[in-house]
């Protein structure tokens, strides 16, 4: 399978040495994460390095390793350091998706490498990913650096090492500015906070906590982010029907958590009304 693949590097490379020689490299759809295999991806790695050497192209070079970075995350952590190193050191700019995989890595390396832990923690990772998302101040580019923020803050706290409330905070400030973008976008964020606002609820039942005024704020922000997914619902089952999904099976915990702190039943009462009936 790796010769139509060589074919097209060579052809694009006979293409390159053509005086009509377009200002960009082509860009590649990359492989698909499910069903094609790793040979796939660094076959297509060096169609996208060829290309973008040809055309001098450093902003597409860094995009090859990334995306190859990105397949080695599910079994490679060190291959995946290796190439996200490499796409770093070409001073190209990176994306949110780039960014949030270089934060993985460091992430899983602060969980299974204890030498990493001397040189680093989760505070620093997450002022490191804060900085990053105070450079952005449009909604709609701000939003991905402060989920990426709540992602590494979760992590923080699972491991014992920060509170819940970073990463509430950074998933609440997502949720604001979620506003600002896609019906999609909105429920994506709202279903990222109800989850981790339900499971440090959890954790506190587990823990033999009985649910108080202590734990009102954290009840009402869950329970306005599942009404509000829901009220998304359409945009939601076409673009992402997963957060829906997930707004739709927690209604049972929401009837739960109401039914046992009162006080949060006006923030379900004001905003219920809006749900879809079909929902």
């Amino acid at each position: 399978s790796a010769l139509p693949l060589l074919r097209g590097t060579e052809a694009l490379a006979e293409a390159a040495s053509s005086v009509h020689l377009a200002p960009h490299p082509p860009r590649f759809r990359p492989p698909s994460m499910q069903h094609d295999r790793l040979a796939a991806w660094i076959d297509s790695t060096f169609i996208g390095l060829t290309a973008a050497r040809v055309w001098k192209d450093r902003q597409a070079e860094a995009l090859a390793y990334a995306a190859l970075g990105r397949r080695c995350l599910i079994s490679d952590r060190q291959s995946a350091q290796n190439l996200l190193v490499l796409c770093l050191q070409l001073n190209a700019r990176i994306g949110p998706e780039v960014f949030g995989d270089i934060m993985e890595v460091k992430v899983r390396e602060l969980i299974d490498d204890p030498a990493a832990q001397q040189r680093n923690n989760f505070d620093g990772l997450c002022q490191r990913v804060r900085a990053q998302a105070e450079k952005h101040q449009d909604p709609h580019n701000a939003l991905p650096y402060h989920l990426i923020l709540g992602k590494v803050a979760r992590a923080g706290w699972e491991q014992d090492e920060l509170s819940p409330q970073p990463a509430l905070n950074a998933f609440d400030t997502a949720r604001s500015l979620a506003e600002s973008c896609s019906a999609a976008e909105q429920s994506l964020t709202c279903a990222k906070l109800a989850a981790f606002a339900d499971t440090v609820l959890r954790v506190e039942e587990e823990k033999g906590t009985k649910l108080g005024a202590e734990h009102e704020d954290l009840v009402c922000s869950l329970v306005r982010c599942v009404i509000k997914a829901l009220q998304t619902g359409e945009a939601a089952t076409t673009k992402d029907g997963g957060a829906f999904k997930q707004a739709h099976e927690r209604l049972p915990r929401v009837f739960e958590l109401l039914a046992a702190l009162p006080n949060c039943r006006p923030a379900f009462q004001k905003s219920a009304g809006a749900v879809p009936g079909w929902a």
